[in-house]
């Protein structure tokens, strides 16, 4: 499952908007929680969870590369698990891919909701994003 986000063209380091803080410049409800203070927050290796609608997912940093590219490992405990990676495109851009697994059948339902509807999250992010980025919030707060 991916998708497109459109970053506002001039923002001086998009892949910051999509790191565990920079994500709380624009995502409504987006909280990561680091269980290990000292661990840097957008360092391979890094854990947290965010917690949303009642679920908590555990998110890991796989790769990290500044400026280009961030892959996760995310998991919400009984529901699915997988990969998420934001490839940074040269026009302003990041493609947004999903793989996931269920793990039950609430997590199968979850899935194909996301199939059918990635895209439409998407361009929700691109506003939100936009939106914030008018406001001249920070990539990270």
């Amino acid at each position: 499952m991916s998708g497109v986000v459109h970053v506002p063209a001039g923002h001086p380091a998009p892949l910051d908007l999509f790191t565990p803080l920079g994500e709380r410049v624009w995502a409504d409800g987006w909280d990561p929680r680091f269980p290990d203070p000292g661990s840097a927050p957008d360092a391979a290796g890094s854990v947290f969870t965010v917690s949303h609608d009642g679920e908590t997912t555990v998110w890991t940093i796989l790769e990290h590369e500044p400026g280009r590219r961030i892959r996760y490992f995310r998991v919400r405990p009984g529901v699915h698990a997988g990969s998420l990676e934001v490839l940074l495109a040269g026009d302003a851009s990041a493609r947004v891919s999903y793989d996931l697994t269920a793990l039950s059948h609430a997590g199968a339902v979850q899935n194909a909701h996301l199939q059918q509807h990635v895209q439409h999250m998407l361009d929700e992010w691109s506003v939100a994003i936009r939106a914030s980025h008018e406001h001249g919030d920070s990539a990270e707060r």
